[in-house]
């Protein structure tokens, strides 16, 4: 999962994607909230003008699941076809 950080307790990952107008991170969050529905597993949002920063974790199992993984990768493919710039 490249430029995804794990936190120091090892439980989250979190990345901060960049755009360059405000819609594109709306339309990037929306595509987002239709595979966590489809998964059935939410990410949490953070989202300021045309900046998105999402947390994966599984609360229950104050951790890491194969269901956050999977997010990840999904999210990593939303991204690339918004070609969206990356950031820590």
């Amino acid at each position: 999962m490249p430029e995804w950080k794990m936190d120091s307790k090892q439980t989250k990952l979190t990345k901060t994607f960049d755009f360059d107008k405000h819609i594109d991170g709306l339309i990037f969050i929306a595509r987002i909230s239709v595979n966590a529905e489809i998964l059935k597993h939410h990410p949490d949002i953070h989202f300021t003008y045309a900046k998105v920063k999402i947390t994966v974790t599984t609360h229950e199992m104050n951790g890491l699941t194969k269901r956050d993984l999977l997010l990840v990768q999904r999210i990593e493919n939303i991204s690339q076809t918004l070609q969206v710039d990356k950031n820590e």
